[in-house]
């Protein structure tokens, strides 16, 4: 699924796939931003999270659907400010690599 959101007066495109996770359920958000990658982060819920047997019981297509309106409507900007943040400091370090940020996907719901 992909879609343009904006954070803090910036244009955002995000694809989300779903990634396979071994301790419950994944979604892999990659941002980019005037055809640059910024980041990507990868929403979890492990099979102890309170949620998770309400999400367990949605289709990947429904999740996908929650995280992108999650998105949208500006109700994970923590995470976002996280990537953004990592990105900052890993390239004044002279490194290009995609932030590691994991965050709890039922607060898209």
């Amino acid at each position: 699924m992909e879609f343009e959101f904006s954070f803090k007066e910036r244009k955002f495109f995000c694809s989300l796939d779903w990634y396979e996770w071994a301790h419950g359920l994944g979604v892999k958000a990659s941002f980019t931003e005037e055809a640059r990658r910024i980041g990507a982060i990868k929403f979890l819920c492990d099979e102890s999270n309170e949620h998770f047997e309400d999400l367990s019981s949605l289709s990947k297509a429904q999740i996908l659907d929650a995280l992108a309106t999650a998105l949208v409507n500006n109700r994970l900007d923590s995470s976002i400010q996280n990537m953004i943040e990592w990105q900052k400091a890993v390239n004044a370090n002279g490194f290009d690599k995609i932030s590691p940020i994991i965050s709890q996907l039922s607060n898209a719901f």
